[in-house]
């Protein structure tokens, strides 16, 4: 059994007598990850990222680059697609107010 299913037992045993603060203490433990592989990975992909030719480029940039690399899960045409669809997304591309 892994670590989750033991906890689902324990709390299935208890059953209608579930103590709050326990079950918060539970979820807390259960968030945090049991290695940095994660983490490593990030920095990994930032330091693609914001290689020596985008030396200039600010943090917020490359944040937002990571933000989308990794909460993506579309391939390339169908993120194409998508995009084309959103004209709310396309208008504020064109606009100039990302310059400001």
């Amino acid at each position: 059994m892994t670590v989750l299913q033991r906890w689902l037992y324990f709390i299935d045993l208890i059953g209608a007598q579930k103590p709050k603060n326990i079950l918060i203490v539970i979820k807390f433990l259960l968030s945090i990850f049991p290695s940095n592989a994660f983490t490593a990975r990030i920095f990994s992909v930032m330091a693609i990222k914001w290689r020596d030719e985008r030396n200039r480029s600010t943090a917020d940039l490359i944040k937002n680059e990571l933000c989308v690399y990794f909460n993506n899960d579309e391939n390339c045409s169908e993120f194409y697609k998508k995009i084309l669809s959103d004209n709310k997304l396309l208008n504020k591309a064109h606009s100039s107010e990302k310059y400001m």
